[in-house]
């Protein structure tokens, strides 16, 4: 892997999704984010707006597990944004038969896992030889079992990982939703992770829906900081940490300061 400079001559950077909360603390006060998360759900002319007020990083929610991928575009818009890497998702393509599959916990697989592996695996080759920055996948959330469940196992992020040489994106939220799928603590799940090639953290609280922990994008709780202090000393690459939340301002600002005064204590 190449290295990834720290940003702003700091250890690890702090983000946050580009919400309108985030932006309005951002107008008043540029300290509050290093970084601005952007991604195709603004549009690009959003997305460019923001790129040319503040650094960005630039998120993809597209799936690598797929026969059809914009490539073209995500290439252009790493270009215009100028974001130091780019992340895609490490699932199938959100689309609406995709998300049913997932939802109902269909057992057949529309992508069986071996095609699936060899997608994944051949579609971050192709990305990468089409952009000049590095390219991170993201380890999504599956609440349920389904015939696509595969994308969440460990074996099947370390063997992408391991064939491509990519960085890797670590969704906190989306490992707890995750871990507890498949019946086992949180902490045990990320141990299987390759953290070595982890360059970011997306951070957000999930909760409980029908039974089942769900990826919600709540405020952070006390377990959640937890988890965040105790992930980066296992991450040596680590550039940044992104909040992924909606939310009002007065609870942006809440989470964003003890995501400051966190990561100020673990990298002195």
């Amino acid at each position: 892997m190449k290295p990834i400079a720290a940003p702003n001559n700091t250890a690890i950077a702090l983000a946050a999704e580009g919400s309108p909360a985030l932006i309005d603390l951002v107008r008043a006060d540029r300290r509050w984010v290093d970084y601005v998360q952007v991604g195709p759900w603004l549009g690009p002319a959003r997305m460019q707006v923001l790129a040319e007020a503040y650094p960005v990083l630039l998120h993809s929610n597209a799936g690598l597990v797929s026969r059809r991928l914009p490539f073209s575009a995500l290439s252009r818009w790493a270009k215009e944004t100028g974001t130091p890497w780019l992340s895609l998702h490490l699932g199938l393509d959100d689309t609406q038969l995709n998300r049913l599959w997932k939802r109902f916990g269909l057992p057949l697989p529309r992508i069986g896992r071996h095609l699936g592996l060899t997608l994944a695996i051949e579609n971050l080759l192709a990305f990468q030889q089409m952009v000049e920055v590095p390219v991170a996948i993201e380890n999504q959330a599956h609440h349920r079992p389904s015939g696509h469940d595969y994308v969440v196992d460990p074996a099947f992020i370390c063997d992408v990982i391991a064939a491509t040489d990519s960085r890797l994106l670590l969704d906190l939220g989306h490992a707890r939703v995750s871990a507890a799928m498949r019946g086992m603590p949180v902490t045990a799940y990320i141990s299987k992770l390759p953290l070595a090639h982890v360059v970011e953290l997306h951070v957000s609280g999930p909760g409980e829906y029908r039974g089942r922990l769900r990826d919600l994008h709540r405020p952070l709780s006390e377990a959640d900081y937890d988890l965040v202090s105790e992930v980066v000393a296992r991450c040596p690459q680590l550039r940044a940490i992104t909040l992924e939340y909606f939310g009002p301002v007065a609870t942006t600002r809440t989470q964003l300061q003890r995501l400051r005064t966190l990561l100020d204590t673990l990298t002195r």
